[in-house]
């Protein structure tokens, strides 16, 4: 008999049999499990892997099997057999607690097979607290801290700093459900060092998730990474890049800010984002480095870039003028340069919303009324609506404008767009008022700007079909009754 052909025709068996077949057949599937050569072992147990989703009854009765391959002397062997137990107690979660817990304590001769069970035991750990489980489970990891192959350390490792992410009761200090592991980041920071570039790359994603929650356990590490701003992998230079923006220290900012800019052409969108995330963060920390911070985002947003990072540069100005008062002037000048050349209709009318909240308040509101009238007279319906919207909300709170906004308004009343006619109708009425009739009809005039309902849009919807169907739906629909959002919820 050829071995080759028996494992390649089980592989295929797999993935075209029905459970009544495989019923059938099962026996020689139950014996290929335990068979000598590793290539038939291995590619029955993948059978089981791909049969226990249309079969799991016949799966069931290869367990006693499936124990004994998990002791193979052949990783792949143990690999996959550790695969098809998790695939057959994941939905039973005592059952499989108790079987990972088990095999932690057993001695499993292949690395792959390590990984596996360190990934399955981190999953355990964050799904329940339970000591008896968990003085198992981190005890186990940490052996794979000092375990020989570089692969089970970097998983152990990782394993640590994801615990430490949903470890709320840590948070702030270097222990991780009562257990320090200030181990697991000192490998993280020799693996910084390594000559195999996917090593690197694999510590410094990892520190740079731990940034996130706990950056001082990655500052750290701040020393060895500095060397990785200049890695020839990119991903890896902006991972340390973000990481260091992460935990940095204010004095460092300008130069960091100055490495960024160097190479933000070079890479992707995704890693873009993580980098304005990370300058974002560091201008809520570092209030009084706004403006290269600020100048840096600006600059971004003048470059090519996809919608999602756009859409995080704005969200990080306008985060950024929210919470730092002195960034309010240049930041909204940065944001109507931008909306001079903005190819997101979407974007454009959202940043055309919040300058009409904005304007308002600034020294000198008239420098940003040419921003935009100009996009009501040259973009598309949608976003000339919204600088209709935003020019009314700066009128009806700047008196000194009102006059100047109304002429403006006038010169859009020929709109080719139905919806931009009337509202420049109806807001052209309302600040005519605003100008005859002093402060009650402006306090009037602006509900009509308010983007908030005083009563629930579901219950009017169900008031008005009520209405509709009953006898007295010849009289005026009347509002007063309506709920509010908060009351009408269920």
């Amino acid at each position: 008999k050829n071995d080759c052909f028996r494992a390649n025709s089980i592989r295929v068996l797999s993935r075209i049999l029905d459970p009544t077949m495989a019923a059938q057949i099962d026996r020689y599937l139950k014996t290929a499990i335990v068979d000598k050569n590793p290539f038939v072992a291995s590619s029955a147990l993948v059978c089981g892997i791909n049969l226990i989703r249309s079969a799991p009854d016949v799966v069931k009765r290869w367990v006693s099997e499936i124990q004994d391959t998990v002791n193979s002397k052949h990783s792949s062997v143990q690999f996959h057999a550790l695969a098809l137990i998790y695939e057959l107690k994941k939905a039973d979660r005592l059952a499989l607690h108790k079987e990972v817990t088990k095999i932690a304590k057993s001695q499993l001769k292949s690395p792959m097979a390590e990984c596996l069970l360190i990934r399955y035991a981190a999953q355990v750990l964050m799904a329940e607290r339970d000591p008896s489980v968990e003085k198992t489970l981190m005890a186990y990891l940490d052996s794979c801290l000092r375990h020989k192959s570089e692969m089970v350390t970097y998983e152990a490792a990782r394993a640590f700093c994801q615990l430490a992410v949903v470890d709320s009761d840590g948070s702030g200090g270097s222990t991780v459900l009562g257990y320090d592991i200030t181990h697991a980041t000192t490998i993280l920071q020799i693996f910084l060092t390594s000559p195999k570039p996917v090593v690197r790359f694999g510590a410094i994603r990892t520190l740079n998730l731990l940034a996130q929650h706990r950056p001082q356990m990655s500052a750290r590490c701040n020393c060895d990474m500095e060397p990785l701003l200049s890695d020839q992998n990119r991903n890896t230079a902006t991972l340390a890049l973000t990481t260091l923006l992460k935990t940095g220290h204010e004095s460092n900012v300008e130069r960091l800010v100055k490495q960024i800019t160097s190479f933000m052409s070079d890479i992707s969108d995704v890693f873009k984002i993580d980098v304005v995330r990370a300058v974002k963060g560091l201008c809520l920390q570092y209030p009084g480095k706004y403006k290269t911070l600020m100048s840096f985002l600006a600059s971004n947003l003048r470059e090519d870039g996809n919608a999602d990072f756009k859409r995080d540069l704005v969200d990080a100005i306008i985060l950024i003028i929210s919470q730092v008062p002195a960034a309010r002037e240049n930041g909204l000048l940065h944001l109507c340069e931008f909306i001079e050349d903005c190819e997101y209709p979407s974007l454009c009318t959202r940043i055309l919303g919040f300058l009409g909240e904005e304007v308002p308040g600034t020294g000198q509101p008239s420098r940003y009324v040419r921003f935009i009238y100009n996009r009501m007279i040259l973009e598309n319906a949608l976003v000339r609506a919204a600088a209709v919207d935003a020019l009314t909300k700066i009128a009806m709170r700047c008196a000194a404008l009102r006059r100047d906004v109304l002429l403006l308004l006038q010169f859009g009343q020929n709109d080719n767009d139905d919806e931009v006619r009337d509202r420049i109708s109806l807001y052209s009425g309302a600040l005519g008022c605003c100008l005859d009739g002093g402060e009650d009809a402006r306090l009037g005039a602006q509900a009509l700007l308010s983007a908030e309902l005083p009563f629930s849009a579901d219950a009017l919807y169900e008031g008005l079909v009520e209405h509709l169907g009953s006898e007295r739906r010849a009289e005026a629909f009347a509002l007063d009754g309506l709920p509010t959002e908060e009351a009408h919820r269920p």
